[in-house]
């Protein structure tokens, strides 16, 4: 299963040093690029903001072309933009006549 986060999710299992159980539990991570962004800003917890200036090969930040597509619900622009980003998203690899 592919997961969408934004930065809290992310950024609290790093600062207890158990950012390892997300690959444990879902196959990826996407992140919205503001949600990249804000685990890189100067007031984040110096080892989340390192982690994010690296991120692992499970997780992947995205810029979302259209955070106001149909059938996204009009919250704060974060939350809209995780929606729109899990919407239709196949992981790589997967045969999309299959799903």
């Amino acid at each position: 299963m592919i997961v969408v986060a934004d930065a809290s999710p992310l950024n609290y299992p790093v600062l207890i040093a158990e950012i390892e159980l997300l690959p444990a539990l879902y196959d990826g991570v996407l992140i919205p690029a503001e949600g990249h962004r804000e685990l890189q800003r100067p007031r984040t917890p110096p080892s989340a903001t390192k982690w994010a200036d690296h991120l692992p090969s499970w997780c992947e930040a995205r810029v979302v072309a259209s955070p106001n597509g149909p059938g996204v619900v009009r919250t704060r622009s974060g939350r809209a933009r995780r929606l729109e980003m899990g919407n239709g998203y196949r992981p790589r690899g997967v045969n999309r006549n299959a799903v």
